[in-house]
Formats: structure tokens, sequence, C-alpha cells
């Protein structure tokens, strides 16, 4: 038999609840949650792309800055350093990045430079970092000199001066020389030279091995060309252009730290290695002249290159090569060179003894002199490694 139960107020059987509410409920909430976890992935995963990205580039900017330097490599600071010693590269902006960094001398020819890349993150957010080290090799160029002078088209030796080609090692220089090396040739000169030695066609004025000798090799290719770098290379990596007349040249040491100054035109480093002045030991500069050139006195070291006539005199000293693309010639006071000399004409007119000149070769001297005009490469094999 069915038996019917009364309805309540509402309408509702009497003993039925109510469940569509509460479940409506639960299923709004868990597509809230859904719904917020799926906006916070979202946003997770654009905020991880972003430092990604934000990352990328600061390790961008710091490979940007590592290139920088090498291709901007301050001669005149970096390779100054002793081993050991560091210097610091200030804040540098590059595009919307900025870098910093350290230049450390580790050897004789190697350097670690350590950049730090930063770039901005979105406002209230420290900026990203990204450092990398590089080890990266000074590559002198050897200047192929086998002899105290070579000559081109004409020389002409009537003053009381002498020229050896027996290789001399310069006081304070044991570091850098290991050893005395055979004797060269004094003078070297081009087929079509007619050389004029006077009175000095030999010992004690002229010394070698041989004294004298024609080399068909030298051309005008030999002066546009050392130790396979182009001469307006050279040129173009010039510490100083000095034209006219210039002097008396010499280390220049600051008051205060006593440190070398290398912002002073007639600083042309420090040969002796003695005394106040040797924290100037190390700088080797290029000096291009574009003009003529007139020496009155000092002393200097490095690469010196003359477009126009070099004129010495005023007892100049200087340590290195010198390649003069006019004539060489002496002057009152004379002077001397310990290294090399390569010219197109050499016209010794002065006769006077105060004007000799001296040259001397030095198998050591001269890629030690030319190391200002040497270029920083990166090691070929991992040359870097990320710090951080």
């Amino acid at each position: 038999m069915l038996t019917l139960r009364p309805a309540n107020a509402s309408g509702r059987l009497s003993g039925e609840s109510g469940y569509a509410l509460p479940l409506m409920l639960a299923v709004l909430a868990l597509g809230s949650i859904l719904v917020a976890a799926t906006f916070l992935m979202a946003r997770l995963e654009s905020q991880s792309g972003e430092n990604t990205l934000v990352a990328a580039r600061a390790y961008e900017t710091a490979e940007s800055g590592l290139a920088e330097i090498v291709a901007w490599w301050d001669s005149g600071l970096y390779d100054t350093l002793s081993t050991g010693d560091s210097v610091t590269v200030p804040l540098r902006l590059l595009g919307p990045g900025t870098y910093r960094g350290s230049v450390r001398r580790l050897s004789r020819p190697l350097f670690a430079i350590n950049v730090v890349g930063l770039y901005p993150n979105p406002p209230f957010l420290l900026p990203a970092r990204r450092g990398l080290i590089s080890i990266a090799r000074l590559v002198g160029s050897d200047p192929g000199i086998h002899a105290a002078l070579t000559v081109r088209d004409s020389l002409t030796w009537d003053a009381p001066s002498w020229i050896s080609g027996d290789d001399s090692i310069p006081p304070g220089w044991a570091t850098e020389c290991p050893g005395v090396d055979s004797s060269v040739a004094a003078v070297l000169y081009a087929p079509s030279v007619m050389p004029s030695f006077g009175a000095c066609a030999g010992p004690p004025c002229l010394t070698g091995n041989p004294a004298s000798a024609v080399d068909s090799s030298i051309a005008d290719s030999t002066f546009l060309r050392i130790g396979g770098v182009s001469y307006a290379s050279l040129s173009a990596r010039a510490t100083w252009s000095p034209v006219g007349t210039l002097g008396p040249i010499g280390p220049v040491i600051s008051a205060a730290p006593g440190s070398c100054v290398l912002t002073d035109s007639l600083n042309w480093g420090e040969p002796d290695s003695v005394g106040s002045t040797a924290a100037c030991r190390r700088f080797f500069p290029v000096i291009h002249s574009p003009g003529d050139l007139v020496l009155t006195g000092g002393r200097g070291q490095g690469l010196l290159l003359v477009d126009g006539d070099l004129t010495m005199g005023g007892g100049t000293a200087f340590t290195g090569l010198i390649v003069v693309l006019g004539t060489f010639t002496n002057a009152a006071g004379g002077g001397s060179v310990l290294g090399g000399v390569m010219a197109h004409q050499i016209a010794l007119a002065d006769p006077s003894p105060s004007a000799s000149l001296k040259l001397h070769y030095s198998a050591c001297v001269l890629p030690n002199t030319v190391r200002g005009s040497a270029l920083v490469t990166p090691l070929p094999y991992r040359s870097w490694t990320q710090a951080f």
C-alpha cells in the first residue's frame, strides 16, 4: 500500500535536506582555486621567462664588455703591471646594461680579465648579474731584425760614429734576457745601395758578423710590414705622435704615489731599470711621427716610427727599434740606439766627434721593446669561464 508523507510549509517533503547549493558552492570554490592556480602558474612561468631573458642579457653584456676590454686594450696601463698586480676597470655603460671588472697579470704574457655584466630588471628588483673570467695572452710581433742597421736606398757614413752587430744585454735586463745571442751583421743594405763608410770600413767602428753585407730581400715592403704587422697598423696604435723638435724625453714619475705618468708625451719609458724612475721600466710606448722629427736629448724606449726624416742629437739614448721612411741623420751632441735601426737613407754629415752616433744590436731588446704594439688574444680553447 502506498503511504504519502505530508509536505512541510516550504513545500519540501518532510525529512528531505538540500544539497544543490553546497555542491554548487564547492564547485565554484574549486573552480576559483583552479583559476587562481592557473594564473599563478602563468605568472610564475612569465616571471621565470623574464628572469631567464634578463639573465641572458646580463651574460651578453658581460661577454660584450670582455670583448671591449680586449679590443680597446690599454697597453700603457695593463702592460706595465707587475706579475700578480691588478687594475680595476670602472663601471662602463653598454647599451641598457653596464659592466665593470678588473685585469690581473698572471705572468709575463698572460692576463686574467674578470668582467661582471649588469642588466636592469623591472622596477623594485635588483639588476641581473653575470660574471665571466677570460685568460688572454699578449702576443708580441717579432720584428725579425737581423742587423744593427738596415738600409734601403742610400748610406753615407762620414761621421765618427760606430755600429756593432754584437749582441748586447742592457744593465738591469737580466730577467728579460736569458743570455747573449750570436753576433749579426752590423749593416745590411739593398743591392741598389752604394755605401760610403768613409774612414769607417771596419773595426773598431764597424763590427759584426759580417761587418756589412748586401741583402737582396730588402725592399720597400721590408719597411711596410714589421714582424707580420703592417706599418699603418703599428702607426694606428701610437701612444704619442710628435712632430718637429722634441726633447729632452725621459720617464715621468708622479710625486705622491711614485707611479709612472702615462699622460705626458715626453714620457717614453725608462730603459735603465734603476733609480727613482724604475716605475716606468715596463712602459714601452709606440711613437709615430707623421712628419720630420728632431730629438734634442733624453732617453726612452719602445718602437719609434718616423714617416719623414729623423735627426738625433743632444745625446739622445733610445732603446728599441727605430723605423725611418726618410733620412736618419745626426746632429750636435749625437746619440745612441740599443736595439736596431731601419732607414731608407742614412746621411751622417756632421763630422764633429760630439755628433757621433752609436748603434748597437740587441736580440733581447727588440722583441721586448716592441711590446707596446703587441696584440692581446684570448686563448683559443675555452678562453673564458662563467664565474656566477
